[in-house]
């Protein structure tokens, strides 16, 4: 009877720390909530990207000063847009940095680090800023847009 239950117990905890397939890799992002703060949640890359929905991402880091002008005007057609998904990747994996460049620049879409390259390890990034467009279906349908550019690719998503 010992032995069962030493066998039993186990099998529990292997199945208990034996990652599952399919278990989707979680990220701290940061979300800003209905009253304006900026909350910290875990979240799966892949709940951005691929449901049904235009997605922009936009690689940039909090501490790079080429990358805020491109950031506001991602603001500005996050707010235009109601139908596309913005999700910014600040790729200085800073939390409280790009926390508060968020509240600088007025910054309201989420913020997903990089963790373990998910995001980045999927597209070709060449330096910062880079901006990538996926269709409703997760694919590319443009990437390294700037300026005018970015919003020329998501009109044209609608």
């Amino acid at each position: 009877m010992k032995r069962l239950l030493t066998l039993l117990l186990a099998a529990l905890a292997l199945l208990a720390f034996t990652p599952r397939l399919g278990a989707q890799q979680t990220h701290p992002i940061l979300i800003v909530n209905r009253s304006g703060g900026i909350g910290l949640q875990y979240q799966s890359f892949t709940k951005y990207v691929g449901q049904g929905k235009p997605t922009l991402l936009y690689f940039w880091g909090s501490r790079y000063e080429e990358c805020w002008d491109e950031a506001v005007l991602i603001e500005s057609l996050h707010r235009k847009y109601k139908g596309l998904t913005v999700l910014g990747i600040p790729m200085d994996g800073e939390i409280d940095d790009t926390k508060a460049k968020m509240k600088e620049l007025g910054l309201t879409y989420p913020q997903l680090f990089d963790m373990d390259d998910e995001p980045s390890g999927r597209y070709d990034l060449d330096g910062l800023p880079y901006v990538v467009l996926l269709k409703p279906d997760g694919t590319v349908s443009a990437e390294g847009l700037h300026g005018s550019g970015i919003e020329e690719a998501v009109a044209g998503c609608f």
